[in-house]
């Protein structure tokens, strides 16, 4: 096979187009994964050791860096299905959505729930009520404001892909007792939302949904809403 003939035979890497041990993890080689199969930080580019990242913040993916969020927060109404998509590199384990509030002072309603769906639409997690104690996400009264979360009723492992984090949360709007997130700049009518050569959706809404998380979402009728929310999963 080898093109090598004799009593014993010694085969290298060369000879059956392996790369060699000794390039795992040096100059020119090939990178050595950890004991979790993750490539460590020492074999990783400068140029993306030196970015912040969600892992820096106690997050395992988010839709952009939140510092450069606008600083004044938007509510999300009262009703309505929020969508921002986030990008996993990597299988992680996840357990909890988050979000940054700029101002909460408590008052969701029943009917106020988030979930999370696979590229496709599907659910794959989904939180309880938003509305009850274990559920609800802490309210929020300082400068600058806090991130918030709502654990998921099961953790659940994710494989790498695009996902969209989906919620709708129920409140008075007459009192504003929603929350008020973070964002993205969205001072246009209709920004774009997704980018490039393909259709992947980063933020959208859909203007009514259901008292509980759907099983399934139709990602292609998503529609382009002005709001760029600021979500993470953790």
């Amino acid at each position: 096979m080898c093109g090598i003939s004799a009593a014993s035979i010694t085969l290298t890497a060369a000879n059956v187009g392996a790369l060699a041990v000794s390039s795992r993890g040096a100059a020119n080689g090939v990178a050595a994964l950890d004991p979790s199969g993750r490539v460590p930080a020492a074999q990783l580019p400068e140029t993306l050791l030196n970015e912040w990242g969600p892992e820096d913040h106690g997050l395992v993916a988010w839709a952009f860096d939140p510092a450069v969020a606008s600083s004044t927060g938007l509510f999300p109404g009262s009703g309505p299905i929020r969508v921002t998509a986030v990008r996993l590199r990597q299988s992680a384990p996840v357990s909890r959505i988050a979000w940054h509030a700029t101002g909460y002072a408590g008052g969701l309603t029943s009917g106020s729930w988030a979930a999370l769906y696979d590229a496709n639409g599907n659910r794959v997690a989904a939180t309880g009520d938003l509305s009850t104690a274990t559920y609800e996400p802490a309210e929020v009264h300082n400068g600058g404001g806090a991130a918030i979360s709502s654990p998921l009723a099961s953790p659940t492992l994710l494989a790498p892909g695009v996902y969209f984090i989906a919620w709708r949360m129920q409140y008075s709007t007459s009192a504003g007792d929603g929350p008020m997130l973070l964002a993205a700049e969205s001072s246009a009518g209709a920004p774009p939302n997704f980018f490039g050569l393909n259709t992947v959706k980063r933020f959208g809404y859909y203007a009514s949904g259901a008292t509980t998380a759907p099983a399934s979402i139709s990602v292609s009728s998503m529609l382009n809403g002005a709001n760029r929310f600021w979500a993470a999963v953790a």
